[in-house]
């Protein structure tokens, strides 16, 4: 599936188009059960989608997440996007932009791992790519 047929391009950035994701049997489980889910609801928050994650799938996007050549890693940009716009959040309209929002949604994927490992306490209705948010805390270590 190329690229054209999974983005889309409107005037407040790029847009996923989740019916092709969910069609794509290239991509993994879990990118597509979200796109799948985002049609039936548009509506999911980032926490929600975190908690929401099976472990097998957490260490999936953890490992992908860890290396950038892996063949699956343009799926975090996916995720990442399907998850914002779900939020309501702009689409991006720069590569810096695109960068930023992987970075953070690795981030979140990390303190899920951390999370559950019980290193540290998440506060999963915090995690959001809104820029509200960017200020609240996402987690914090437990003593």
């Amino acid at each position: 599936m190329n690229e054209e047929e999974l983005f889309g391009a409107n005037g407040e950035g790029f847009t996923v188009n989740v019916a092709e994701v969910a069609k794509c049997k290239d991509m993994l489980a879990v990118t597509r059960l979200l796109a799948m889910e985002l049609m039936k609801t548009p509506y999911m928050s980032v926490g929600d989608f975190m908690k929401n994650l099976s472990d097998q799938d957490l260490h999936t996007l953890l490992e992908i997440g860890d290396n950038h050549e892996n063949e699956h890693f343009q799926e975090m940009i996916l995720i990442s996007e399907m998850l914002a716009s779900s939020e309501g959040v702009p689409g991006v309209k720069s590569l810096d932009e695109t960068q930023e929002r992987i970075g953070l949604f690795i981030t979140f994927i990390a303190i899920e791992g951390l999370a559950r490992k019980g290193l540290v306490r998440v506060y999963r209705e915090n995690m959001s790519f809104g820029e509200d948010m960017s200020k609240l805390i996402v987690a914090e270590k437990i003593d």
